[in-house]
C-alpha cells in the first residue's frame, strides 16, 4: 500500500486547530494531516523527516503555515526555510486570519506557493482542504476537483 502524503499544519489557536479538523473529517482527504503548535516544532518535524527519524515517512508534500505563533513565528519560518532549501516541503503555504497585503507580500517575497485567510464558514474550509489535496502526490481516489470559480479567490505567489 502507497504511502498517504502528508499535509503539515503548523498552527497554535486550539479553536483554529478544531475547526481544521472538523473541516478534515468532513472532507476526507487522502492526505494525512499532521499538526505541531508553533514555527520551532515545525522546524524540528521537518529536520526529523529529512533525516529518516519519522518512520520513512519522508518530508511532507504541504506546509500550511500560520504567521503569528509563538516561539517562532511564520515568517521566522519561510526565512530559515530559505537558507535550508532541502527541507522545504514541495507546496508551502499560509494560512492567517488577515488577508493584509503586506503579509501577503512578504510571504510571497519568502517563496510560499499560497496565502489562504482563515474562513469562519466551515464550507469554504473544506475547500481549502480539498485545494490542499491537489498538491499531494498520488491523491487517490478521494482527490476533489478544485471548485470552478474558487481557484482565483487563492493567491497564488508563483
Amino acid at each position: 500500500m502507497a504511502k498517504r502524503p502528508i499535509v503539515l499544519v503548523a498552527e497554535d489557536d486550539v479553536t483554529d486547530v478544531a475547526f481544521l479538523q472538523l473541516a478534515i473529517a468532513k472532507a476526507n482527504p487522502h492526505p494525512r494531516f499532521e499538526f505541531v503548535n508553533d514555527g520551532v516544532e515545525a522546524l524540528e518535524y521537518l529536520q526529523r523527516a529529512a533525516t529518516g527519524s519519522l518512520a520513512g515517512e519522508g518530508l511532507p508534500a504541504v506546509l500550511l503555515l500560520d504567521l503569528k505563533m509563538p516561539r517562532m513565528n511564520g515568517f521566522e519560518v519561510l526565512e530559515w526555510l530559505q537558507r535550508q532549501p532541502r527541507l522545504r516541503p514541495a507546496t508551502v503555504a499560509v494560512f492567517s486570519s488577515a488577508g493584509r497585503w503586506e503579509e501577503l507580500h512578504r510571504a510571497c517575497l519568502l517563496g510560499v506557493n499560497h496565502y489562504f485567510v482563515k474562513p469562519m464558514d466551515l464550507a469554504e474550509l473544506i475547500g481549502i482542504v480539498k485545494q490542499l489535496e491537489h498538491y499531494c502526490p498520488d491523491q487517490g481516489p478521494a482527490a476533489a476537483e478544485l471548485e470552478p470559480g474558487r481557484e482565483e479567490l487563492v493567491p497564488r505567489c508563483r
